[in-house]
């Protein structure tokens, strides 16, 4: 009896840890498709005129809106976080 229990013990400790890194495997690609949707806003922004990019992260059970605005004037760029509250595309 105790090396059945034993052994439903490292089979659950293995679960466990292939659990944990499908969580990193998702958690780092959905860090990458980020990192690459920046790095296209840098392309939008050596245009001449003003750029609106929206897109989501989906992390767990929420999604947050980001709009990235380029300023025609400076070229700054402007990070804002929220809801879309206009219903733009």
């Amino acid at each position: 009896m105790q090396m059945f229990n034993s052994r439903v013990k490292n089979q659950a400790k293995e679960f466990n840890k292939e659990l944990k890194q499908q969580d990193q495997d998702v958690i780092s690609f959905e860090y990458f498709l980020f990192l690459d949707v920046l790095r296209n806003l840098r392309f939008l922004r050596t245009k001449n005129f003003l750029n609106k990019v929206k897109f989501t992260i989906s992390i767990y059970s929420y999604s947050q809106f980001i709009i990235f605005y380029t300023n025609v004037s400076d070229k700054s760029p402007i990070l804002l976080t929220g809801k879309d509250t206009d219903n733009h595309n």
